[in-house]
């Protein structure tokens, strides 16, 4: 398995440069814009290795683009530099694609800072290809076990508006939805997510750049990194310790009407009966693991949200 590169606001690794040569990434993507925030991202998933060397491109206050099917190095580069300078993302697409001497392997997908998409699938892109475009968001794929893909993902991304999720969370469950239904019919291997916004800052920065470049399963393998980097609940097995996962189990817990204060971060006490009265109230083995009170294991995590999504009857929180 070849290395992940991550980075993740002021979280950095090496990444991986391809040669200029034009690779064919079919694939399954999302480009997409945040209304509440102005954020700009991609998530893309393909049988080909490191597809987030070469497919997407993201600009705060510009666009956001993917050139996949067969690549042609620095068009999504130019795309984002015409809609930076306020080109309608139609015609910058017409622009860039007269002068392409083979535009119909191309397939494009953009985004613009205000909203506006555009898309184009060459005649001679690889069989299911296509694309959805609405405001705010495009999703296009080709080689793709079908149309009911790229429907998944855009319903996925849709179902999370206006619910306090960061963009970048967004797009990988579009992403994870798009893989559900089959993605690229011939397995994956790669799979990348990139965001943008304008405001930088702690606490409030959204820059994200994940790449999984070589794996078995690099949907998940890309989840369980964004996880692990953000510190989502599940990412590890609580045991009376506290940060930000610990905050999100209160508020679940809370939700599920086993825990009555404000969430706050510290697996204290009251927390650890919280969890023993839904694990007796889910059936599960009191003590977890080992007898350990207060257990927060994978099934515990799994289990929970059910129960929050069975109460709210929407997705995961």
């Amino acid at each position: 398995m070849l290395p992940v590169s991550l980075a993740i606001g002021f979280i950095g690794l090496a990444g991986f440069t391809l040669s200029q040569a034009a690779p064919v990434y079919s694939t399954f993507t999302i480009v997409a814009r945040d209304a509440a925030t102005g954020d700009l991202g991609v998530a893309s998933c393909s049988r080909a290795t490191a597809v987030g060397a070469v497919v997407p491109w993201v600009r705060a206050g510009a666009g956001a683009a993917a050139d996949q099917a067969w690549v042609s190095p620095g068009l999504g580069s130019r795309l984002v530099d015409l809609m930076a300078e306020g080109v309608a993302p139609q015609q910058a697409l017409t622009t860039l694609l007269e002068q392409d001497p083979r535009p119909e392997r191309r397939q494009i997908g953009v985004v613009t800072a205000g909203g506006r998409a555009a898309s184009h699938t060459g005649r001679e892109t690889l069989a299911f290809a296509g694309a959805i475009e609405e405001p705010n968001l495009t999703v296009l794929g080709n080689l793709l076990a079908g149309r009911s893909t790229l429907e998944a993902m855009a319903a996925a991304f849709r179902s999370t508006e206006g619910r306090g999720l960061p963009l970048a969370d967004r797009l990988l469950r579009s992403l994870e939805a798009g893989q559900g239904t089959g993605g690229d019919r011939r397995g994956s291997r790669s799979a990348a997510l990139l965001t943008d916004s304008v405001d930088k800052e702690p606490p409030h920065g959204r820059v994200v750049n994940l790449r999984v470049d070589d794996h078995d399963d690099p949907v998940k393998e890309l989840r369980r990194i964004y996880d692990a980097a953000t510190e989502r609940l599940g990412y590890r097995v609580l045991s009376r310790p506290f940060g930000r996962d610990v905050a999100e189990l209160q508020r679940l817990l809370r939700a599920a009407g086993f825990y009555d204060r404000e969430p706050d971060g510290v697996y204290d006490d009251a927390t650890v009966a919280s969890v023993q009265a839904f694990r007796k109230a889910d059936a599960l083995f009191e003590g977890g693991q080992g007898g350990r009170l207060g257990l927060v294991d994978e099934e515990l995590v799994t289990r929970l949200r059910a129960w929050v999504e069975r109460a709210e009857g929407k997705g995961r929180p």
